[in-house]
């Protein structure tokens, strides 16, 4: 006899957290999500109510530039705690903000922090994101919903990307789009006209911010994480040799996933662009005007590989998110590809979620999708073999003799220096 599921109200208020591979920050906001049952298939609205953002200091962050070839288990185990801490700061800093209760929220979406991922790894795919949801659970009171992956490499999916269901619930019935996210990692999702989720395409096209990073953290000495809105880039000038041989690089050229990782990105791709910048040397400016058009022209070429081929209509913009969207370097490449061939280059705005939100909105959007049990993967996405609920739920403590949720405040948080902002401290109280 088939058994019957509940239906569960899914809407109601949720929080995403997200940490993204350039690892300098969380950010968290507070939205308020629709019934799915009142939305149907039109296009989704999201409300966003607040967002704050926590530092990842910088010890914790050397050590995920480190990757997993340099991170013992010991490594491993501290980064995970502490990152789980910095999470859930991030959470209660949105709740601060908003003035809204942990009680009144349905659940938090956390990604958690990308140490690993290995989508061609032997005997199938693998990947690893680390900060205890636990402790977020612990320290917000609140439900969390994390480890999104886990349900879509298990279906024999790469786990990622993740973003194309987020974008496919925006875009739907609105003539399509093209959504290009400057992450890390750039990644590309194309929705069709007609809406059609199997037809979404999704794919990691290239670098995105990684090698910019890179690039200006070593060229500095690690006196700089990033170059400041590409400033540095937009005083040089793309050196088309440097160009064409950091687009040789063969893990781009034979690639066979449809993800990419930090794995062969990171450190890895940076030594294979300089090896190719010293003789004759060049100017840091060259250097990096030279990095944002390796990530314009990833871009380009994967929606001419591997969207337009297909036909049909997949609109006329390319909606820009990610820190990248914040680098005028790489805004300008893009559109001098993308321009010519009829297609705008704008910043994401769609269904009340902003380039900014994004990544945050799309955790939470996936915390609400577990809650009322539908899938949160595309197989022609993913590779996956079927549709699959994605992420495992961490309940939040509960007093015994009480329903109500006790969040509580780890010790080791309250010595922790804050960053410059001016946020109010967290509401959490100490347990016990």
């Amino acid at each position: 006899m088939a058994i019957r599921q509940p239906k569960i109200p899914d809407g109601g208020l949720y929080i995403g957290l997200n940490s993204g591979t350039s690892a300098d920050r969380i950010d968290a906001c507070l939205v308020r999500a629709p019934s799915s049952r009142a939305g149907g298939e039109r296009p989704l609205r999201i409300r966003l109510l607040a967002r704050a953002s926590a530092a990842i200091p910088a010890p914790l962050r050397d050590l995920i530039y480190a990757g997993p070839d340099r991170m013992s288990a010991r490594d491993l185990c501290v980064l995970d705690a502490r990152i789980g801490e910095r999470f859930g700061v991030a959470a209660a800093r949105v709740l601060s903000i908003s003035g809204v209760e942990p009680s009144d929220v349905r659940a938090i979406g956390l990604h958690g922090q990308t140490v690993c991922h290995l989508p061609a790894a032997k005997g199938g795919s693998c990947s690893l994101q680390i900060g205890s949801p636990e402790r977020v659970a612990a320290i917000a009171g609140i439900d969390v919903v994390s480890d999104f992956r886990q349900a879509d490499i298990a279906a024999g999916g790469e786990g990622a990307p993740l973003s194309p269901v987020l974008d496919h619930a925006l875009f739907r019935g609105g003539g399509g789009a093209l959504v290009l996210n400057i992450g890390g990692i750039a990644n590309l999702t194309a929705v069709p006209a007609s809406g059609d989720r199997e037809r979404v395409v999704g794919l990691d096209v290239g670098p995105g911010n990684m090698l910019l990073d890179g690039l200006a953290r070593r060229w500095s000495r690690g006196r700089l994480g990033r170059d400041e809105g590409g400033g540095m880039a937009l005083r040089g000038r793309v050196d088309p040799t440097l160009l064409a041989r950091a687009l040789a690089y063969r893990p781009l050229l034979s690639r066979t996933t449809r993800s990419l990782g930090r794995e062969e990105f990171g450190e890895p791709f940076l030594d294979h662009f300089l090896a190719g910048a010293l003789r004759p040397p060049r100017a840091i400016e060259n250097l990096l005007a030279t990095a944002a058009a390796v990530t314009a022209e990833c871009a380009w070429r994967a929606v001419a590989s591997t969207v337009l081929p297909r036909g049909g209509s997949w609109g006329r913009s390319l909606w820009v998110c990610g820190g990248g969207l914040r680098n005028g370097a790489i805004l300008r490449e893009l559109r001098a590809r993308f321009e010519p061939r009829s297609f705008a280059v704008r910043p994401f705005e769609r269904g009340g979620v902003s380039a900014r939100d994004r990544e945050c909105v799309l955790f939470a959007f996936l915390a609400r999708e577990f809650l009322a049990r539908r899938p949160g993967n595309i197989p022609s996405v993913t590779g996956a073999t079927r549709p699959v609920v994605l992420g495992s739920l961490s309940p939040r403590p509960v007093v015994l003799g009480s329903l109500s949720p006790r969040p509580v405040v780890l010790g080791n948080l309250s010595s922790r220096p804050e960053p410059a902002g001016g946020h109010r401290p967290p509401r959490a109280r100490k347990a016990g």
